[in-house]
This record gives C-alpha cells, sequence and structure tokens, in this order.
C-alpha cells in the first residue's frame, strides 16, 4: 500500500514539474478592464479636471479626497475676481495622499493624472519665473 502512494505522489510531482516546464504555454499578460479616464493630448483645462471620472476599484482612493484635490486643481487653473490664479504648488500635488478605502477610485489612474497635473503645474510656474526675469 505504502508503494502505491510513493507512486502516486512521485506521479504528482512529475506532472506538476511538466506543467511547470512551459510547454503548454505561458500565462497571458494581465488584463486591466478598469476604464480609463478621457485626458487631454495637451495641457489640462479647469474643464477637463472638472470632468474626470476614475474607474472604481476594490481597494482605491478615498473619492471625496480625490474629488476635494481635483476641485483646488481647478481652481488654480482658472482665475480668481482679481485675475490672478488660485495656486496649488506641484509639491503639494506630489505631497498628495489619500486614504485607501473599499470601491475606492482606481490608484494607477489618480497617479498618472496627478503627476501630469504637477508636471503642468511645475512648467507654468518655471514660465512664469522665466517672464518675471525678463
Amino acid at each position: 500500500m505504502m508503494w502505491i502512494l510513493g507512486l502516486i505522489a512521485v506521479g504528482i510531482i512529475a506532472t506538476g514539474a511538466f506543467l511547470a516546464s512551459g510547454k503548454f504555454g505561458e500565462m497571458p499578460d494581465l488584463v486591466d478592464d478598469h476604464p480609463v479616464p478621457r485626458l487631454p493630448e495637451g495641457e489640462f483645462t479647469a474643464a477637463d479636471v472638472q470632468g474626470l471620472h476614475f474607474g472604481r476599484a476594490l481597494r482605491g482612493y478615498a473619492p471625496h479626497e480625490v474629488d476635494e484635490l481635483m476641485a483646488r486643481v481647478a481652481r488654480s487653473l482658472t482665475q480668481d475676481a482679481s485675475g490672478r490664479p488660485v495656486p496649488v504648488t506641484p509639491a503639494e500635488l506630489h505631497a498628495a495622499t489619500f486614504e485607501v478605502v473599499t470601491s475606492g477610485y482606481h490608484m494607477g489612474q489618480v497617479d498618472l493624472v496627478v503627476e501630469r497635473l504637477a508636471d503642468q503645474l511645475a512648467g507654468a510656474t518655471r514660465r512664469a519665473s522665466w517672464n518675471d526675469t525678463e
């Protein structure tokens, strides 16, 4: 009886090794089926930021925190009554953290948008400082 159990164990191990060798092909690439927000080709406008819709994930960023930051960024891309922009700095965007919650915004999508916005605001800051020195 022990011999039979030993042969079965060896057979299972050999089958596992054969399957792991890759002779039946590899696993397909991971597919991310979360909807991707429509992002502008160039720079974001306030309307672009206000119109963003992030996909949801089982575990993601707290929507109210992300929406609050996006509203601040949208206001910074418009001008207040005095004609001056309401600033949100690139450093603030880089330092932004969000609580991770169940059924939150897809983290990768939010991170991509925040990074692009930070780069855009950094470029605007550099252009403004160059214009001030001329």
